[in-house]
């Protein structure tokens, strides 16, 4: 099967581009690279990093997060691939979490930060400052709960500034 070493290629190529300042070339092998191996987490970064604007950002961070989650739990059969570390995940977790509290998305920050809580203690905390900050308040007990349900051991304390 050749489409796991054109993928690798056209990831590579996004990456060179990307970082030549050339976000239509980058994005045309971000694209290309799902096309052959639509589970890549690092082309759904790309595009994230891309994107023109958030509601689609938010949609590639999403996907990049509920990929890198999936390729924890399996072993890769493919030469050139590593296992996907959490660092990943966390990023896209958080950036996930980031575009929706811009878009006021209330379900996708839910969802993204039930990803996100599990691998930072103190995401939670800084999270709901933003909500009050927002006048947003109504999802802190939600969000609380979260927190609570993954670190027991480190109660949610709010501080005022």
């Amino acid at each position: 099967m050749i489409a796991p070493e054109l993928a690798m290629a056209a990831l590579a190529l996004a990456h060179v581009y990307e970082r030549a300042d050339q976000p239509e070339l980058a994005a045309q092998y971000f694209r290309e690279t799902l096309q052959l191996v639509p589970t890549e987490d690092h082309a759904h970064a790309g595009l994230a990093r891309l994107a023109g604007d958030t509601q689609t950002a938010m949609h590639h961070w999403q996907s990049a997060a509920a990929v890198t989650q999936r390729t924890q739990e399996v072993a890769w059969p493919l030469p050139f691939a590593k296992v996907h570390g959490l660092s990943n995940h966390q990023h896209a977790s958080m950036r996930w979490a980031e575009c929706a509290l811009e878009l006021g998305d209330d379900d996708a920050l839910l969802q993204a930060l039930c990803l996100a809580i599990p691998c930072h203690r103190n995401v939670a905390v800084q999270i709901c400052r933003q909500l009050v900050e927002r006048h947003r308040a109504g999802l802190l007990l939600r969000i609380a709960a979260i927190h609570e349900h993954h670190w027991p051991e480190f109660p949610m304390i709010m501080r005022q500034p």
